[in-house]
């Protein structure tokens, strides 16, 4: 996978069940930050919040994001259209 290329559903579930599993965790983040960061900070953006704002407020979507990835129940898009 490309960094900022989203991975295809399969590979988005794969690395989020990683990660629930304890498998493999620092890699399988990596490859999410990397796939949908840019995106999430993207959205900040355009809602016109200061760049380093938006930065942080993309690592804290992360933070929050790994602190519940054992409540994901694989039931919805890890990517909102």
């Amino acid at each position: 996978m490309a960094p900022n290329e989203p991975p295809n559903p399969d590979a988005a579930n794969r690395l989020v069940a990683n990660l629930q599993a304890g498998f493999d965790v620092e890699d399988s983040f990596r490859q999410l930050f990397q796939a949908y960061g840019s995106s999430v900070e993207r959205f900040f953006l355009v809602r016109r919040c200061p760049p380093q704002e938006a930065g942080d407020l993309t690592q804290d979507t992360f933070v929050n994001a790994f602190q519940g990835i054992h409540t994901y129940r694989h039931q919805s898009s890890l990517k909102t259209q």
